[in-house]
């Protein structure tokens, strides 16, 4: 009988009517991935509990209000991508089997990880295209395999000089491979190529430097990471092929963030971004925002990790999660409505300094006496008043929300540190 376990910590008083955003569950390392199969949703990483006390080796997956972890022990580093192809799951990361046997795909038998193919080494990539599914390590060994088949070397560009491969997708039915290169098999391309059933193609000039998300996204590619230069061109982290030439993304990431654009995600007629910006098209973000194909739409969402990573949608809802080499504790999140729009005046935070700070908040003259709440980063009440000072200086270092009980939707982010 399988262990399940039925969790759901709720975020109350977020936003305006009808936004529902809440922590499903955490884990204690980095979450890489999310997919839907089977009516389930898997969620992969490099993480081995839930909860703190719940062991779960690398997966786990959400049926219906219950989380079940994955408690057969595996060794290696964890999951990094899913694929579903001939209606079964695969994963590639990096994966250690009893007897030391290392491979770098393995397939959901519906209760465990069984490894899939020949041993290997790490693999990072892993995509569907047509009757094929492909799987790439990061040296460039490329193989695929058809439905019911077995994997057999596609590509091997391992011997490629300093090459080495983080992305791999299609566009117009073409492999799309991305990476750091500057050319392979002797056809000048950099960074990014498609392969055309004879030959490697370059899109344009290429980019730099690295890209660790690519889809089709209303006819275009989009690539998204932490990207510079694209065809000559000053475009930061996000941009899109349209078959001839590349454009940026509504002026693309225009704020701060190291860590650039992680994931993609396609939720209704929208394109999510998810990463570590804090500014895109413009406009305020906190790590996540959509595209409509004109314009960018940015949210306020509570979330302490330095990046978001994961995505999927599952049941009608957008999942996400995140990762943070400096914490021992990454959320996963289900959003179902609107969040805080910072392009809208109502929603603009009011002042409040300083912040960051060591825990003592002053408000401005023109919130001074207002109810208030303040809430830790999983929704918790810890904390009401009036006063025009908050005190946190007795609560672990970390980020918290203020918001205004009479206001609209007036929501302020604290950081402690």
């Amino acid at each position: 009988m399988k262990t399940a376990i039925l969790i759901l910590f709720l975020f109350t008083g977020l936003s305006r009517a009808n936004a529902q955003f809440d922590v499903l569950t955490y884990t204690n390392y980095v979450i890489r991935d999310m997919i839907t199969f089977d009516n389930k949703l898997f969620i992969g990483g490099h993480f081995t509990s839930f909860q703190d006390t719940i062991e779960s080796y690398w997966t786990a997956y959400y049926d219906d209000g219950l989380i079940v972890p994955h408690t057969n022990p595996i060794g290696g580093g964890g999951a990094i991508e899913f694929a579903v192809f001939d209606n079964e799951l695969y994963a590639v990361g990096d994966w250690i089997f009893p007897g030391g046997i290392h491979t770098g795909v393995v397939k959901w038998n519906g209760t465990t990880w069984v490894m899939e193919g020949e041993s290997s080494l790490v693999h990072g990539n892993i995509h569907v295209i047509g009757n094929y599914l492909y799987v790439v390590d990061i040296y460039g060994l490329i193989r695929r395999k058809a439905a019911g088949g077995t994997f057999e070397v596609f590509k091997d560009l391992s011997a490629e000089p300093d090459a080495y491969f983080d992305e791999v997708s299609s566009y117009q039915g073409k492999l799309c491979i991305m990476g750091s290169f500057v050319e392979l098999e002797g056809v000048p391309v950099r960074n990014i190529a498609l392969w055309n059933g004879t030959t490697w193609e370059s899109l344009g000039t290429g980019m730099s430097p690295s890209i660790f998300k690519a889809l089709v996204y209303q006819n275009e590619l989009y690539v998204a990471g932490i990207i510079y230069e694209v065809d000559g061109q000053p475009i930061k982290h996000i941009s899109k092929w349209n078959g001839t030439s590349w454009s940026d993304v509504g002026m693309s990431v225009t704020g701060n963030g190291g860590n650039g654009i992680r994931n993609l995600v396609i939720w209704g007629n929208k394109l999510f971004a998810f990463g570590e910006f804090d500014e895109i098209g413009n406009q305020p973000a906190d790590g996540i925002a959509s595209w409509n194909g004109q314009q960018w739409t940015t949210y306020v969402v509570p979330h302490p990790e330095l990046v978001l990573c994961a995505g999927a949608v599952y049941n009608g809802r957008l999942y996400f999660a995140g990762m943070d080499p400096f914490m021992d504790r990454v959320n996963v999140y289900g959003y179902s409505g609107d969040l805080l729009n910072l392009d809208e005046p109502e929603t603009m935070t009011p002042a409040i300094y300083p912040n960051p700070s060591n825990g003592i908040f002053t408000l401005s003259e023109d919130y001074q006496g207002n109810d208030y709440e303040v809430l830790n980063a999983l929704g918790q009440r810890i904390m009401t008043g009036n006063t025009s000072v908050v005190d946190l200086s007795e609560q672990e270092k970390g980020v918290y929300f203020l918001r205004f009980v009479d206001e609209d939707s007036e929501v302020i982010r604290l950081v402690k540190e």
